[in-house]
């Protein structure tokens, strides 16, 4: 969600720059075209005026203050301006305001116009008005302007559209890769969870070894006190017998015998198994294992 918000947002700024940066190339084609072609008009058209204001000093200059009457004259001079596409008007003034003569036709409004003095000496003796029409330059401005207009849309689309979708493509990747990350994680947490498992199976596997070799030790130290109380539970009345049976088989000797050597040698064979008998009543036996 934050970052479909976070989309959302970059969506709308990149939106907005791209509506203005699509407005300004729209507006700035047919005011630049509309802003360069009437200064070069006007600028054209009063080089014009001064052209045509320059031969008529000349000769006015030289014909005086009746300069003005001669009108075909005055056409013959300034013809020699010939516009290579707008049609023009040259209007000539004297001093005093007045038309001399009219030449050219201006078209239809709105004009253009350039205006220079007719100087002779130091005295302003009239003007030249030279004078076109804007219609045609008004026209290919708004052919300029349905161009910029399709510039603009142009460059709306190519701001908007592929920054977004690089960025959906980058998002994209993004949550592809943290989705693999995800996967992986989870895959490492069950293999740690397994781990932890196989763990805990060890540990209780341990236990119990350790609890079965205490009961082997504890069933082998019963093993060996059980051995030695019966060892000696059965020692105790062989002991007592002993003497009594070694003293019965030396008179029964001492009976049988032929002669007294023979007699003594089975009193001290008696009187060894004796000791003997006491000897091994004194020493405990040793437990089996």
């Amino acid at each position: 969600m934050q970052t479909l918000a976070t989309l959302r947002g970059l969506d709308a700024i990149v939106r907005a720059v791209a509506i203005a940066i699509g407005v300004i190339v729209a507006v700035a084609v047919p005011t630049g075209y509309l802003a360069a072609t009437y200064v070069g008009k006007s600028d054209q058209r009063q080089y014009e005026a001064r052209l045509s204001a320059g031969a008529l000093s000349k000769y006015a200059y030289i014909h005086g203050s009746a300069w003005r009457f001669n009108k075909l004259r005055l056409v013959e001079i300034i013809s020699f301006i010939e516009p290579a596409e707008d049609s023009l008007q040259q209007t000539v003034y004297d001093a005093g305001g007045g038309v001399v003569l009219t030449t050219g036709d201006s078209g239809d409004g709105p004009f253009i116009r350039g205006v220079a003095p007719i100087v002779v000496g130091t005295s302003i003796v009239g003007r030249v008005e030279v004078l076109s029409s804007l219609r045609g330059v008004f026209y290919n401005a708004a052919m300029a302007a349905i161009l910029g207009v399709l510039l603009g849309l142009t460059t709306y689309l190519v701001v908007h559209h592929l920054p977004i979708r690089a960025l959906r493509q980058t998002l994209d990747q993004l949550h592809l890769t943290h989705s693999q990350l995800t996967q992986q994680m989870s895959e490492t947490r069950d293999a740690y969870e397994q781990l932890q498992q196989q763990y805990r199976l060890t540990e209780e596997t341990a236990d119990e070894l350790a609890r079965a070799v205490q009961r082997v030790e504890l069933a082998s130290r019963t093993k060996s006190e059980f051995l030695a109380n019966m060892s000696h539970e059965l020692r105790t009345p062989l002991n007592a017998a002993m003497p009594r049976t070694s003293t019965t088989a030396a008179r029964i000797c001492c009976r049988s015998s032929t002669t007294s050597s023979t007699c003594r040698r089975s009193r001290r064979e008696s009187s060894i198994c004796m000791k003997a008998s006491s000897i091994s009543t004194t020493s405990p036996m040793p437990a089996s294992g």
